[in-house]
């Protein structure tokens, strides 16, 4: 389901969004620290690799699976 407040191990998605995200993204939330989140992912640009980054917790999509 759909939430406003990031926590390790919900989904990111960012959507379609010019080069940055051309076909949109899914990330992973690794941790939470005012207002910001470092994510994992892979592919990110095409390349295949895996990666972190930090994303602001604005203007992307948080899900979260109710099993956790």
């Amino acid at each position: 389901y759909r939430v406003a407040d990031p926590q390790p191990g919900d989904v990111v998605v960012l959507p379609q969004s010019g080069s940055f995200a051309p076909v949109g993204h899914v990330m992973i939330v690794e941790s939470v620290n005012n207002g910001w989140m470092r994510v994992s992912q892979f592919n990110f640009y095409g390349t295949g690799q895996y990666s972190t980054m930090d994303v602001k917790n604005s203007g992307v999509i948080l899900l979260r699976f109710k099993d956790r």
